[in-house]
């Protein structure tokens, strides 16, 4: 989880008096119901919270709409979430370094994630009770801007 300090001046006119306090934010679900994102904005969610990795960049939801694939490229693994948006079992499984953004093929049956870290992308199969990279797919160094390869492959 992220933590924010923001300082805080409490009378900038009195030049020997200043006061600095620190308040100190972590991002994710909060006790109160309410949501705080890792840049600190607050939020009322409107269904239910599923916390996820360090830093989800992006998803795509399956075309049945039962499950939301996530990429997370913060400072544990770099991973694809798979989300089953029922009960909110979240399944994680390992891919290319750098995960920034994904689809998922027509059938739900695999998601295929760009790693721009690694210039590939990573084809993960949902079929399973956990969701697994089945190949690693090379890539060129600029492949993110044209990223669609579930019609292709």
């Amino acid at each position: 989880m992220k933590k924010k300090t923001i300082p805080v001046i409490a009378s900038p006119l009195l030049q020997a008096h200043i006061a600095v306090a620190a308040v100190t934010t972590v991002a994710g679900p909060q006790n109160d119901g309410t949501a705080v994102t890792p840049a600190g904005m607050r939020g009322t969610p409107a269904g239910r919270q599923t916390t996820l990795g360090g830093l989800p960049l992006n998803s795509a939801i399956s075309p049945g709409g039962g499950k939301l694939a996530v990429t997370n490229d913060g400072q544990g693994p770099h991973s694809l979430q798979l989300v089953d948006l029922g009960s909110g079992n979240v399944a994680m499984t390992p891919v290319g370094h750098r995960p920034l953004s994904g689809t998922v093929s027509q059938d739900g049956a695999t998601a295929y994630v760009t790693n721009p870290g690694a210039s590939d992308e990573s084809a993960v199969d949902f079929t399973g009770a956990e969701p697994k990279v089945v190949r690693p797919i090379p890539a060129d160094l600029h492949f993110v801007k044209a990223m669609h390869y579930q019609e292709v492959l």
